[in-house]
């Protein structure tokens, strides 16, 4: 519980979380070796916690790709339109500390397509949109599609304000 509160992390909670996620890592580390009774659910996501705070380092780090295929290989969100069932009802397999956090996934994922559109439109040496790549943009904006199907897909409430932000961002790589 305490790690979905902080999972996201920010300067002032840098040394609270490094240490939570050290003790998370020892404890899987020790069930997946010596066995344990904890509720499977409740392993996985652990686990799935401390995907995302790698994915939340990642992103901090500046390696967008790295993080996109981070979210990829958890299979937590939509980038594609023929997962979005497969993973609203994914999701729902996921503990409420799991659920909690997925306002600021679903943000950080949005700003993460976005950051690659913008690299991908510039382009190394490119000053206009008409020489980028346009498969690779048209990809971008398919992932940021499915991505706002999927939280308006979510039977959970989210916040108003991050739901504007996501179709804002979905609305820039448009233009």
């Amino acid at each position: 519980r305490l790690i979905s509160q902080i999972i996201v992390g920010g300067s002032a909670v840098t040394a609270p979380r490094n240490h939570l996620k050290s003790l998370a890592v020892v404890i899987v580390q020790r069930y997946s070796s010596m066995g344990h009774t904890a509720r499977q659910n409740d392993l996985a996501s652990l686990c799935t916690l401390l995907d995302l705070m790698e994915f939340f380092d990642i992103v901090k780090k500046g390696h967008p790709q790295t993080a996109l295929d981070i979210l990829r290989r958890l299979k937590l969100v939509a980038l594609d339109l023929h997962d979005l069932d497969q993973r609203v009802s994914g999701l729902r397999q996921h503990t409420d500390e799991v659920r909690h956090v997925m306002p600021d996934v679903l943000f950080t994922a949005m700003k993460v397509l976005y950051d690659l559109f913008t690299i991908a439109r510039s382009g190394p040496g490119i000053s206009s949109f008409a020489s980028a790549d346009h498969t690779q943009l048209n990809a971008l904006r398919l992932q940021a599609r499915a991505l706002i199907t999927f939280a308006g897909m979510l039977p959970y409430c989210m916040p108003g304000d991050i739901n504007a932000r996501l179709v804002q961002m979905e609305v820039l790589m448009e233009a």
